[in-house]
């Protein structure tokens, strides 16, 4: 990360630029490896890193409960009241698919298509939090 200084006020900028050329390197060789191996090298590279063997990006229903199980329900509910807010706030923000015609026959619009299923990847370590996993997901 950059932080350069912009008409007197100091904006963050990130950017896979920062860094050495070692580091460059390396960070341009997993982005290869992700485009060209997809899902593969994305689980090679969890194990690498984080030291865990995905069999699946997925998430059980087993695995859910066993989260539930270790967490104190004061805590559920927390997070189940901000999900809500969350949704609430986003709903708001839903527009229709539309098109239109111009006079002179070009077509216009938009279509809206739900999404069947996402990959969201969650920073863990000392920045861990769910709120960022929320903010992400609901919407």
């Amino acid at each position: 990360m950059k932080i350069l200084k912009v008409n007197e006020l100091v904006s963050i900028k990130r950017s896979i630029e920062a860094g050495t050329s070692e580091q460059l390197a390396v960070v341009k060789g997993i982005i290869t490896e992700i485009r060209n191996r997809g899902d593969e090298a994305l689980k090679e590279f969890t194990e690498k890193f984080d030291r865990v063997q995905l069999p699946s990006f997925s998430v059980t229903e087993s695995e859910i409960e066993e989260a539930y199980s270790q967490v104190d329900q004061e805590y559920i509910d927390i997070v189940r009241e901000a999900a809500e807010n969350i949704k609430s706030f986003h709903e708001k923000q839903l527009r229709p698919s539309w098109m239109t015609t111009e006079e002179n026959g070009t077509i216009l619009g938009q279509k809206i298509t739900a999404l069947d299923s996402v990959g969201v990847y969650v920073p863990g370590g000392t920045a861990a939090y769910p709120s960022s996993v929320l903010m992400n997901v609901i919407p």
